[in-house]
């Protein structure tokens, strides 16, 4: 599915008024596209630990603008950069093979970025950092969408460090060359970073009234 609809299917629904949550899903997606149409693709390189980087980078660049928020762990994150992906970028191998790549990359640095947060967190609950805990209170659910074997009950994160889950480095990148100390790849070109804006509003969002109070319900 395109990226727009994907987002659409990403966020659980009522969490949000309807257009505080199309507002943040329009500057996601600006934050994407901003990304996305920087990366390179080195010749003679496997275009694979490009998309690897562009899913890292961008995994970390929204974590730490709404990481805070119990609404963004959430979100089906692997999806969104999956889908992102596979709209960017037509060149490089096929539409389903960057799916793949994107969204395993995502999942892995996800989980990364799970662990180190809970570590520092002292109301840490099953592993889990306390925003991510009130975002699946507030959808009644006990599994993380985006990582379903990180639950309120389930593993540890020492479980988790024990099983060797580590941040999430590109393809033949063994040091990390490719990602800077912003967490973006260095082999990005800049661009304006309002290159895409958002589709227009009609039919999009959704929650209405029924939202209201899911959205107060996931504000710090």
């Amino acid at each position: 599915a395109p990226l727009w609809e994907t987002l659409d299917a990403a966020f659980p629904s009522g969490l949000f008024p309807e257009g505080l949550e199309y507002a943040i899903k329009g500057k996601i997606r600006r934050r994407l596209a901003w990304i996305g149409y920087r990366v390179t693709f080195p010749d003679g390189q496997p275009w694979q630990g490009m998309v690897e980087c562009f899913a890292i980078a961008g995994m970390e660049r929204i974590h730490k603008g709404f990481g805070d928020n119990p609404w963004f762990w959430v979100v089906a994150w692997p999806g969104v950069f999956g889908a992102a992906a596979a709209e960017f970028w037509p060149e490089q191998g096929t539409a389903a093979e960057r799916r793949v790549v994107a969204s395993d990359a995502a999942a892995a640095h996800l989980e990364a970025i799970l662990i180190r947060k809970a570590l520092g967190d002292a109301d840490a609950v099953g592993g889990l950092p306390a925003p991510a805990v009130r975002g699946l209170r507030a959808i009644g659910q006990n599994s993380l969408p985006a990582l379903p074997t990180a639950t309120i009950e389930g593993r540890s994160v020492n479980h988790a460090i024990g099983q060797g889950s580590t941040p999430a480095l590109p393809r033949g990148s063994s040091e990390g060359k490719a990602i800077n100390q912003a967490g973006a790849p260095s082999s990005l070109k800049a661009l304006p970073a309002d290159a895409i804006e958002a589709p227009a509003a009609a039919g999009h969002g959704g929650g209405g009234d029924a939202a209201a109070g899911g959205g107060e319900q996931l504000r710090d």
